[in-house]
């Protein structure tokens, strides 16, 4: 299951190669093999956001900052329109073609391209430079790409506590938080929406 460290290299990965690169296809029919072949997956890309309505909010937009909270994450793009917010849920990843793939600790992103279980492919240019492809792929389906305005003030994130990695709490104002509540210490720790 991707963790923190994993979505964090994941942002890394995708703003070290796309940023300051504009989108110029995108993609949205499942690729690279599996049953949904040739599908467009409206349980990955939810919300009931349709296959048109997410091509067109990224289309011809520049990557501008690849940004993270908790195990969520966002680009802001140029220009007006929604935002794309990922989640990668228990077997989500992102890939780059010609990169090495990120590794989880029961499985790896398979190295064809696109690969296996692609729900969403985006290609990135900069002037004079080869085209950069993105894919989201996700063989349990059970990751998220979701549109959103201000994705920092809109749930999914805007219920996370505090990020850990970004915004670490000190001792006294972690204990302090964590006294509050009479379950279990793992589940405490576990909820996104207490302490992160």
């Amino acid at each position: 299951m991707p963790e923190l460290p994993e979505v964090e290299g994941a942002r890394r990965m995708v703003e070290d190669c796309c940023l300051g690169a504009e989108i110029v296809e995108v993609l949205t029919k499942e690729s690279g093999g599996g049953p949904r072949e040739g599908l467009f997956d409206e349980k990955v890309i939810g919300d009931g956001v349709a296959e048109d309505s997410f091509r067109a909010a990224l289309l011809g937009r520049t990557l501008q900052a690849v940004r993270r909270k908790g195990k969520q994450m966002w680009f802001e793009l140029s220009g007006a329109g929604p935002l794309p917010l990922w989640h990668f849920g228990m077997t989500g990843a992102f890939a780059i073609d010609g990169k090495d793939r990120m590794t989880y600790k029961r499985f790896t992103v398979d190295g064809q391209w696109p690969p296996r279980f692609t729900k969403a492919e985006l290609h990135f240019r900069r002037d004079g430079e080869e085209t950069l492809k993105l894919a989201f792929s996700d063989p349990r389906r059970f990751g998220r790409i979701l549109l959103r305005d201000r994705p920092e003030e809109e749930p999914p994130i805007s219920k996370l506590a505090r990020d850990p990695v970004e915004d670490l709490p000190d001792a006294d104002d972690f204990s302090e938080r964590l006294v509050q509540y009479q379950a279990p210490l793992k589940a405490v720790l576990l909820d996104q929406n207490r302490l992160v």
